[in-house]
């Protein structure tokens, strides 16, 4: 639903008996299903936490793997726990909101931190936040209106930020951290 929009209506899996995570499972049954009669190659989520992740494999009558998981993934929203877990399960995180958005106002790209690693590199802000997290094996997908932009911000895997650069990034006081887009997926029910 909408940002768990109380009010919205529930699809028939969500009504009592039912709950989200049955219809979650539900889904994912149905994704398995395609998987295992070849129908598609991979089957991924977009926005599970740990504990999504886990209920899945716990409801999982036979296991097709997770390949990929898309998740809100920055300096100020880096999801230390889920990137672990995922690499233990061999679950590729791909990171929307990489930029911060424009509903920040381009905050992200102009923090001091972001900017003086950019400066001291020769790259742009973007460059430097996408290379942050293709740096600790998450993918990427910026989007962008200009062509000059998405030039850009495809030259960030020809080059590393050092490990002084990359502790700066993620030094962002826990105070600090945030999501972009809301409400945290972890509070679905």
């Amino acid at each position: 639903p909408s940002h768990f929009d109380q009010q919205a209506p529930l699809p028939e899996c969500a009504k009592p008996p039912g709950s989200w995570p049955s219809c979650r499972a539900a889904t994912w049954r149905g994704l398995q299903a395609a998987y295992l009669e070849n129908l598609t190659r991979a089957v991924g989520v977009s926005n599970f936490g740990v504990r999504h992740l886990q209920e899945l494999h716990a409801e999982a009558e036979t296991w097709a793997p997770v390949a990929v998981n898309e998740v809100e993934f920055h300096p100020w929203w880096p999801q230390p726990a889920l990137r672990r877990y995922c690499a233990e399960h061999n679950i590729q995180l791909i990171a929307y909101g990489s930029l911060g958005s424009s509903l920040l106002g381009g905050a992200m790209l102009r923090a001091s931190v972001v900017t003086q690693v950019a400066k001291a590199r020769r790259r742009s802000p973007a460059q430097v936040l996408l290379r942050w997290a293709v740096q600790q094996g998450v993918a990427v997908i910026p989007s962008s209106t200009s062509a000059q932009h998405l030039t850009e911000n495809l030259a960030v895997g020809d080059w590393e930020l050092s490990s002084s650069e990359m502790a700066m990034l993620d030094s962002v006081a826990s105070r600090e951290q945030m999501r972009v887009y809301q409400p945290d997926p972890d509070d679905a029910p």
